[in-house]
């Protein structure tokens, strides 16, 4: 009795053959090329979040400032000294880098104009005309903000101090050299992708010295300062 026969006990034809090994010579050719097969990517787990890009930049910061100066000036010798205070104006810029998010180290200038301070020698107090205090601050800063209250931060500073005096009455004019170091907190918010805005507080307090008609003194002083901030990054 004869078996009929089935699809699968039917002879392949010579072009099957062909045919089926060229599709196995695709299949495989990763793999007799020496290629490693590509692991699947693994699925994304709900809840994270891709690390933040580390933020190094550069940044440039200007401030409009009103400020107010109190200083106490001594003469070398038994001369009475006296006191100085009055408001003024100011224009602020820093330069630096931020060196990681929230972190930034740079330089600050700060020049500051205050005209006819009130002087009180001797418990009696006088309004000298056309008088001009100069005041320029060259140092170096770093300001940090926690992350915690976004838009606030906190810094501080040291640098030089050159305070010059201008008597426009006499043509005459002095320059006292010192130090300084200050504090400053501020907050600000983003307007754009590159411009921040805000106010800020800072308090100074400085050291000076000189010499003027053979007669030594140093002067000790604090300057609070209020600014409007802009700051480019």
């Amino acid at each position: 009795m004869k078996v009929p026969r089935t699809a699968c006990s039917r002879k392949r034809t010579p072009m099957g053959r062909t045919l089926s090994a060229a599709i196995l010579i695709c299949l495989n050719a990763p793999v007799l090329a020496g290629a490693q097969p590509v692991p699947p990517s693994p699925a994304p787990t709900i809840g994270t979040q891709a690390p933040a890009a580390k933020h190094r930049g550069f940044f440039l910061g200007i401030g409009l400032e009103a400020v107010y100066l109190y200083e106490s000036w001594t003469p070398s010798g038994a001369t009475p000294g006296a006191a100085y205070e009055g408001w003024g104006t100011a224009l602020d810029a820093t330069v630096g880098v931020r060196v990681r998010p929230g972190l930034i180290v740079g330089g600050r200038w700060q020049v500051a104009g205050l005209v006819d301070l009130n002087e009180v020698f001797q418990g009696l107090t006088y309004v000298p005309t056309h008088q001009v205090r100069l005041m320029n601050t060259l140092g170096a800063f770093v300001d940090d903000s926690p992350v915690r209250w976004r838009g606030l931060h906190v810094g501080g500073g040291a640098g030089l101090l050159a305070a010059s005096t201008l008597d426009w009455n006499y043509g005459a004019q002095s320059t006292a050299w010192g130090g300084t170091l200050w504090l400053q907190a501020g907050y600000e918010r983003r307007f754009s992708r590159r411009w921040s805005a805000g106010v800020l507080v800072g308090l100074a307090g400085y050291r000076t010295w000189r010499d003027e008609a053979a007669v030594s003194s140093a002067a000790n002083g604090l300057l609070t300062t209020l600014a409007l901030a802009f700051a480019f990054e």
